[in-house]
């Protein structure tokens, strides 16, 4: 992107613009860096995170390659180019344009001048029937970097604004689009409800929304990372009986691994459980649990007894109905670590076919206990 640029005509002296120098300078490549750190950061991010760019993850990572080396080509070219020249200012008048550094002053006539253009990656470059000229802008103090450029007449305004309205929406989906995965991905997140294990509770096609602060934020597995990693100190609450969480399974069970599941927390860390009579007992005493849709029993030979202390790190969790749902019965104890996010609220439900009143779909919503 080239905006073409000319001395605007029949005025004064527009002024002295100063390169950054003194602390200013560290605190620019500190930034500068900051912002390389955060284009490859996010390009892993997005690319293992995002349903629909999973799969085409390696565009991604092209694209963020790119990004990546027009950046870091940007400032090793400004980094050079002060280290070698050490420029001190940049003068615009009516007749000339002077550019002083360490080693000399240029003087450049407008009559002289050819083109002015500003380019893409912030050099302003000054061709005349001799030679062209750089200077790069990044290294104007940002406070003065508009005022030198309304210095110049625009060739072609309609096009500039063309041009920085479609980076400037650019810009705000990519942010836009980071900062909503983020929020995905570390605080709350919508999930749907295809099956009936959670009824009355839950049924299906309920959407609901579950945050992912409570139990500590997941570091999703990215390049270098054997797997997903919870930070267990970032926990702004205990695991608690009868809290309904999203997880997936032990990776044991090849089965169902990978897969999201929706279960009540029934056994905590070293309890004590079992199923007698039909009944959950934690520590010998019958859990009362008025929620519960049919008899508690273990499904037989697809199943697992479980019966004891359940072990360090890990929970028991079942689906409040009994009669048919895959939970500890079928793949065992479930790792605290395997927990993806608390349910807490329902909102709403698609199935507008089963007949149910307004009313009473409506009385069902709000938070999940």
């Amino acid at each position: 992107m080239y905006r073409y640029l000319k001395i605007r005509k029949n005025e004064g002296l527009y002024g002295r613009f100063s390169i950054i120098r003194g602390r200013s300078i560290p605190l620019f490549y500190i930034k500068q860096l900051l912002v390389l750190v955060f284009v490859a950061y996010s390009t892993i991010f997005l690319a293992v995170t995002t349903p629909f760019l999973e799969k085409n993850s390696m565009t991604v990572y092209i694209i963020g390659i790119f990004i990546l080396v027009f950046y870091t080509s940007r400032l090793l070219f400004h980094a050079i180019y002060q280290l070698y020249y050490r420029p001190r200012s940049f003068l615009t008048t009516v007749e000339r344009i002077i550019i002083n550094d360490y080693h000399h002053s240029i003087m450049i006539e407008r009559d002289d001048i050819e083109a002015i253009v500003r380019t893409f990656t912030n050099l302003l470059l000054i061709r005349t029937s001799r030679k062209t000229y750089l200077f790069p802008l990044m290294l104007i103090d940002k406070s003065q970097l508009q005022t030198l450029v309304t210095s110049f007449t625009d060739l072609f305004p309609a096009r500039t604004r063309i041009i920085d309205r479609f980076f400037e929406v650019i810009h705000a989906i990519t942010l836009a689009l980071i900062m909503a995965v983020h929020i995905i991905q570390y605080c709350a997140q919508n999930y749907f409800i295809p099956t009936g294990s959670m009824r009355n509770t839950l049924i299906e096609n309920d959407h609901i929304f579950a945050e992912k602060i409570s139990y500590g934020i997941t570091i999703p597995q990215m390049l270098g990372m054997e797997s997903s990693m919870k930070l267990s100190w970032t926990r702004t609450r205990a695991i608690k009986r009868l809290d309904i969480v999203i997880f997936t399974p032990p990776s044991k069970s090849s089965d169902f691994h990978g897969n999201e599941y929706i279960k009540r927390i029934i056994a905590l860390p070293g309890e004590h459980f079992s199923i007698r009579n039909g009944s959950v007992y934690i520590n010998g005493e019958e859990l009362h649990e008025p929620y519960v849709t049919g008899p508690t029993e273990y499904l037989g030979d697809e199943g697992l007894v479980i019966d004891g202390v359940v072990p360090p790190d890990s929970i028991v969790v079942l689906g409040d109905n009994r009669t048919d749902s895959q939970d500890s019965r079928i793949f065992g104890y479930v790792p605290i670590n395997n927990i993806k996010a608390r349910a807490f609220f329902l909102y709403f439900n698609s199935d507008f076919s089963s007949g149910v009143s307004t009313r009473d779909r409506l009385s069902r919503f709000g938070f999940i206990r």
